[in-house]
């Protein structure tokens, strides 16, 4: 029986009755202020921590302190997933999950830009600008390995 259960959930599944569009699921990741993220530590444990974060045509950026666990995950595993979701009911969750490569962003103009879309739509979401001073933060590009649609959901659309 534990064998049968295994190789269930290593089956990919069909989200093609629940997929968003690419539009959709772009729309969805803009109106999301936390995106959890998964990272690897060298005793290979897995470190699932919330972040703010912005999307910049197919890339994610985030941002963490200088001496965050994630930043030194990143540093030695840059493969990284995360996700963004919400809803209560069955038929209310939505989500995208954005499985890809992490980078430090070292150029300032790029930064500046982060900066300003983050601090613009953490406001704009919460109504209140962030707590964090982003002149002494890290930030960090996920460059996802698919479009964003390719694992986003919406169960409102249907079952599996």
């Amino acid at each position: 029986m534990v064998e049968d259960v295994a190789e269930v959930i290593k089956r990919r599944r069909n989200y093609s009755k629940i997929a968003l569009s690419p539009e959709q699921a772009n729309n969805f990741l803009d109106s999301m202020v936390w995106l959890r993220v998964a990272t690897m530590d060298d005793k290979e444990e897995i470190w699932n921590l919330p972040t703010h974060f912005v999307r910049l045509g197919d890339d994610v950026y985030f941002d963490e302190s200088q001496d965050s666990i994630m930043v030194q995950n990143i540093e030695k595993h840059p493969n990284i997933c995360g996700v963004a979701d919400t809803g209560y009911s069955y038929d209310d969750l939505v989500g995208t999950i954005i499985q890809g490569e992490a980078s430090f962003v070292d150029d300032k103009q790029t930064t500046d830009q982060i900066t300003k879309i983050m601090t613009d739509k953490y406001a704009g979401l919460t109504n209140r600008p962030p707590l964090q001073d982003f002149s002494t933060r890290v930030f960090v590009k996920l460059k996802p390995y698919n479009s964003f649609e390719v694992l986003s959901w919406n169960f409102g659309k249907g079952h599996l």
